[in-house]
């Protein structure tokens, strides 16, 4: 089965409008966000395409914790 890719419109939905995909433009010419793929000759006919797997590894990197640890104990910080 062949890799499934969005367009920066649909990656942007996925992501309920934010980013936009005006920023997904800029991420690109900063070197920032997703891995995608530039499909054509570099022109105005050319089309951006993220794959999914590269998506989801995104998503993968940006999921943080919650909480502090304890640097004792490993554990979660309770603060009441």
């Amino acid at each position: 089965m062949g890799k499934i890719f969005l367009t920066p419109k649909q990656l942007s939905e996925r992501w309920d409008g934010s980013p936009s995909v005006g920023t997904l433009s800029n991420w690109r010419y900063l070197g920032v966000g997703p891995r995608y793929v530039k499909l054509g000759n570099g022109g105005k006919n050319s089309s951006i395409k993220y794959a999914v797997s590269e998506i989801e590894k995104y998503e993968r990197k940006l999921i943080r914790a919650n909480h502090k640890k304890n640097n004792k104990t490993g554990r979660p910080k309770l603060h009441y």
